[in-house]
């Protein structure tokens, strides 16, 4: 078996351990604070085709909180106009996480969707490091990306911080690469990165 084969096997058990961790942390963690705003903001994009109840993030966060609900059955909830809270974030987010009877569920599926980027980040960790200092360094790299505690906090949580941290670092590594070789091929890769992480 090839060095790299082998350090691509123990990187990749290396993430299925840390999925399974984070994974049994759903029924064990409360519902966090920004949660329901964020689920919010999430299914508001993705039924409505709006993002009116907080802009104050970039969507790709919330879309990725809301799809796996959306892809569920659960749609912005139906609130008189007239009632102020119908235009509260947290009275939405609660509504889409409680109003169908399926809290649980509802909030795993939401937390679920951020669990991607937690991978992007582990593998641009792991290629980063490769690139730079070699296998042994790299798995080591991932070692310690995938058991902060930090960064599995943020990664079992609707929270927009892992979908951030990991789409900044994916736009940095590119960013070096394309110093190295500015050509059209990496300055596309380069702008398509940005804008995401933007």
């Amino acid at each position: 078996m090839s060095e790299i084969l082998r350090s691509r096997l123990v990187v990749s058990l290396l993430i299925a351990i840390s999925l399974v961790r984070i994974a049994f942390s759903y029924v064990d963690t409360a519902q966090s604070f920004d949660e329901p705003c964020h689920v919010a903001a999430g299914i508001e994009f993705l039924d409505k085709g709006t993002y009116t109840l907080d802009p104050v993030h970039p969507p790709l966060a919330r879309i990725a909180i809301g799809l796996p609900l959306y892809m569920a059955g659960e749609r912005y909830p139906s609130l008189p106009q007239n009632d102020p809270n119908s235009r509260n974030y947290n009275v939405v987010g609660n509504d889409i996480l409680y109003g169908s009877g399926h809290y649980m569920r509802n909030l795993v599926l939401g937390r679920m969707g951020v669990v991607p980027f937690f991978v992007l980040g582990a593998v641009i960790a792991y290629l980063w490091t490769r690139r730079l200092m070699g296998e042994t360094a790299a798995i080591f790299a991932v070692l310690l990306y995938t058991t902060t505690p930090t960064i599995l906090a943020f990664s079992s949580i609707a929270y927009t911080d892992i979908v951030a941290a990991s789409t900044q670092l994916m736009a940095m590594f590119i960013f070096s690469l394309w110093l190295e070789t500015p050509d059209r091929t990496r300055t596309i890769w380069l702008g398509i990165a940005l804008g995401i992480a933007f």
